[in-house]
């Protein structure tokens, strides 16, 4: 799961963006008082993404799930880009079992280079 931080200039705090960055509602993380327990997690894969963007010369692939990551079984699915998705009912779910699916359907089928991707149940 890739979460996007960036820092504000004005009080170099990170802000937790959401899943996908462009669904961009934001929560101060230094005022969280359960910050320091899991701050590292994400700001390490921002990390590992930021890294991945800079690098030209491998060519890989991340996923990003939908906001309820959940145990379940294979269903069709939609795919995104960088954008939270969510169905007629505004829920954004993803099975675990579907995640598989989308991203074996991508290495077998390769669309996607040097980019992520996400997907929900449909």
């Amino acid at each position: 799961m890739v979460i996007p931080f960036y820092k504000d200039s004005g009080d170099e705090s990170f802000y937790l963006t959401s899943l996908l960055h462009l669904n961009c509602k934001s929560v101060t993380l230094k005022k969280d008082p359960h910050a320091a327990a899991f701050i590292n997690t994400p700001l390490n894969q921002f990390r590992e993404l930021q890294l991945l963007r800079w690098t030209d010369n491998v060519n890989w692939l991340g996923i990003s799930p939908s906001a309820n990551f959940q145990p379940g079984p294979a269903t069709a699915y939609v795919r995104g880009k960088d954008e939270l998705l969510k169905d007629d009912s505004g829920k954004s779910v993803l099975n675990s079992d579907t995640l598989a699916v989308a991203l074996l359907d991508e290495l077998e089928n390769p669309t996607i280079k040097q980019a992520r991707f996400t997907a929900r149940n449909d």
